[in-house]
């Protein structure tokens, strides 16, 4: 196995020579969990194809432009004003779990109407907390152990046959959810109460794959990838991976902003200064907010989410700083890492926005890449960001957030996962300006 603990190596391995790099390493547990569909654990042709028509119908949908801003905004405030009421009843304050009060069903309804197209409310609440039930015990359990001890046939020990099925709950729940969105849509469109204007465009993801494959059926092309299952594994990717970083990086950002009240104050008075009190902080702003556009990068560098990206494989003999890397060589890039080099980030530990301001400030910037290098970076990046800026920064516009005192006094440590570093639970006070 090879890791990659340095920038500059990082661009040369993964964006110059980017091709080579492209293979996932074999994990029979994920494996069992995609079969080889989807976009985040496939390879090959598959990848390929269906990483570029994700890509091609995210940026038609407006990702980082404004559709995608008045998707992420409408939904901000749906969930978000019901709190106005509760707080000019209790002298304009208010006590909230905020992961668990607003963010996880905010972000969740975002990317549920990207791919299917509706939000989550009273309706159809029990279904979407019965999954994140299901994933948050998935994030829990899962280590670095089962990667290793979980191979094809270990669910037939009986001292490891639960710990397996209850790793492999979450995705069938998801999956099991995506599938029954695919089937109620062709089902509306055959019985006529559904409609796809292939003119006007597709409404979400979902219609975007159907008029793909539409398109192949006339013009007498075979379908090849573009099947049902398929979709339903582009769903479960792209719903669990665009709803859980986006979640626990919110999270971790209310979390350092709640122990640095001064850092508060000063993105408060540049969004006031720009934006106003009585405006939505929009997508367009950003050119005008430098100081909230340092402290988002501060966050994305100190939250440090992936503990470890997801391994790669190179498809050639290779070279990396000099070393020949034979073919099919485990590989990653291990952002902590870089984001943690007391050579390049002085006093990395320490949360302070203003490194971002000194003379090679720009350069400390782009050295940020929360969301992966290269071909196998993450494709959901326009909307991960979008939702960050426009969420925190419309609540820290708005709202104070106060440390009552009762957090972990180990916070800044979170908690390990195989793959994610998560924020502890906590509760403040938010308090309206």
């Amino acid at each position: 196995m090879v890791l990659v603990l340095d920038y500059d190596l990082a661009v040369q391995t993964y964006v110059k020579e980017g091709d080579a790099y492209v293979g996932r390493q074999n994990m029979p547990l994920l494996d069992e969990m995609r079969e080889g569909l989807g976009v985040v654990m496939s390879e090959g042709d598959l990848w390929l194809e269906h990483r570029r028509f994700a890509l091609h119908t995210l940026r038609d949908f407006g990702l980082g432009k404004n559709m995608m801003q008045e998707k992420i905004l409408y939904e901000y405030h749906r969930i978000m004003d019901p709190f106005v009421d509760k707080m000019e009843a209790n002298g304009g304050k208010f006590k909230t779990n905020p992961k668990q009060d607003f963010l996880v069903l905010m972000i969740g309804s975002i990317i549920n109407r990207i791919l299917v197209g509706y939000s989550f409310d009273e309706t159809n609440m029990d279904e979407f907390w019965e999954i994140r039930r299901e994933l948050d015990k998935s994030n829990e359990l899962f280590s670095f152990f089962d990667f290793v001890i979980m191979q094809k046939g270990i669910e037939k020990l009986p001292f490891l046959r639960d710990r397996h099925a209850n790793l492999l709950k979450s995705s069938e729940e998801t999956l099991n959810f995506a599938k029954r969105q695919i089937a109620k849509r062709r089902k509306d469109i055959e019985n006529g109460n559904y409609h796809i204007d292939e003119v006007a465009g597709p409404k979400d993801f979902v219609d975007a794959f159907l008029i793909e494959m539409e398109k192949r059926k006339e013009s007498q092309e075979e379908l090849g990838t573009f099947t049902d299952k398929q979709l339903a594994y582009m769903i479960v990717d792209l719903w669990q991976a665009g709803m859980e970083t986006t979640i626990i990086t919110n999270t971790w950002g209310f979390l350092y902003l709640l122990k640095n009240p001064e850092v508060q104050e000063k993105m408060r008075q540049e969004l006031h200064n720009v934006v106003g009190k009585d405006r939505d902080v929009e997508l367009g702003d950003r050119q005008l907010l430098p100081y909230c556009n340092a402290v988002i990068n501060e966050v994305h560098r100190l939250t440090s989410l992936l503990t470890l990206n997801v391994l790669r494989r190179n498809t050639r003999e290779t070279t990396i700083d000099g070393q020949k890397i034979p073919p099919m060589t485990d590989n990653a890039v291990v952002m902590a890492a870089i984001f943690n080099n007391d050579e390049v980030f002085k006093n990395p530990q320490v949360f302070n926005p203003e490194r971002y301001f000194t003379h090679n400030g720009k350069a400390l910037e782009q050295k940020v890449i929360p969301f992966g290098i290269g071909k196998r970076s993450c494709l959901g990046e326009g909307l991960a960001r979008a939702e960050l800026f426009l969420i925190l920064l419309n609540i820290i516009k708005s709202y104070r957030l106060i440390d009552d005192g009762d957090i972990n006094p180990n916070w800044a440590r979170g908690k390990m996962t195989a793959f994610l570093r998560l924020p502890v639970d906590y509760e403040c006070i938010f308090e309206k300006v």
